[in-house]
């Protein structure tokens, strides 16, 4: 279980493709996440942006951090 003492961002902006992208890495290897999506109102005419935050357990970040680099084409 994932809880607010816990856990630790991985992700947090306003790509949707990547958001989905590191939920489906997550999937496929069976690691536990929870997520948020803040919807941030704009000016008056502008749209409106969503902000996507993706948390994992804090023993797992080091293992989804080199997941992320391996699927971004690792070093370069």
């Amino acid at each position: 279980m994932i809880t607010l003492f816990n856990r630790e961002t991985i992700y947090t902006g306003t790509d949707v493709n990547t958001f989905s992208s590191i939920q489906r890495l997550l999937d496929a290897h069976r690691i536990q996440y929870d997520y948020r999506i803040d919807r941030r109102q704009g000016i008056i005419g502008m749209p409106t942006m969503h902000i996507y935050e993706l948390y994992v357990r804090k023993k797992d970040v080091d293992e989804v951090m080199y997941l992320i680099h391996q699927q971004n084409g690792g070093a370069r």
